[in-house]
């Protein structure tokens, strides 16, 4: 390929390879959302790399990477400031912001969404949830933003971005405590119970051209280790050569 080294490089510097080891009783900001079967795949095998292929990720690394360069510049802004502690059940929870603003006391999660997720992005709960973790483990801070880019932005009609001030929509911090209490107990019954995890929303966005789940195959790190997604790999890979024979 002409262009191979080049690609690899920005994949490499652009994809979040995560540094959970298998087995390690912890939870993210970031992987709070995720489905069931995702956080019990995510304990039995940590975290795993996706950089076959550019997507919506590597975009919003790249943007953030070009944040980061910037503010670096400026003493009164922080980047990438990472925190941790152990809940009372012996799970540690983790988050990482992506900036800060150290005179005021602000934070900011920057969002590089497509018109419609911009339309929806004060709606949408998981960043809610992210924002309010972010509040639980960086109680010294006063104020909370949603910085989101619209990638299709062009005029006064169509805003190219938005600052929100979504404080007052956080959780407390008791309810934000009891909720990864809440979702830590239920990954301890499922390692003890495989059988009782609740299955995925695998068709959340719908089938990718060899008519597998999308949200499986081109959305999910652990796809090369779930037992439904594979189960359901093979019948399509199955069904592909019978076509062809």
């Amino acid at each position: 390929m002409k262009h191979e080294k080049l690609l690899k490089t920005i994949l490499k510097k652009t994809t979040y390879s995560g540094s959970l080891k298998p087995k390690q009783r912890h939870i993210s900001a970031s992987s709070f959302n995720l489905e069931p079967m995702q956080l019990y795949l995510r304990y039995q095998h940590g975290d795993i790399s996706k950089e076959d292929n550019f997507n919506e990720s590597t975009l919003g690394s790249i943007f953030q990477l070009g944040i980061d360069s910037i503010l670096s510049e400026n003493n009164q802004f922080k980047y990438a400031i990472r925190r941790e502690i152990t809940l009372g059940n012996n799970w540690s929870v983790s988050g990482e912001i992506d900036a800060s603003d150290e005179d005021n006391k602000y934070i900011y999660d920057f969002k590089l969404l497509n018109q419609r997720g911009y339309d929806n992005s004060i709606k949408k709960q998981s960043y809610i949830s992210n924002m309010s973790i972010y509040k639980y483990l960086f109680q010294d801070y006063n104020e909370f933003f949603l910085f989101a880019i619209n990638k299709q932005g062009k005029s006064i009609k169509s805003p190219i971005y938005s600052i929100i001030d979504v404080t007052d929509k956080l959780w407390s911090w008791h309810d934000t405590e009891q909720k990864l209490l809440d979702i830590t107990n239920n990954i301890e019954y499922w390692i003890k119970d495989p059988d009782s995890i609740p299955e995925c929303n695998i068709w959340e966005y719908g089938k990718d051209k060899h008519k597998r789940p999308a949200k499986c195959s081109m959305y999910c790190s652990w796809n090369q280790v779930c037992p439904t997604f594979q189960s359901r790999d093979k019948a399509s890979n199955y069904h592909v050569l019978k076509n062809l024979l």
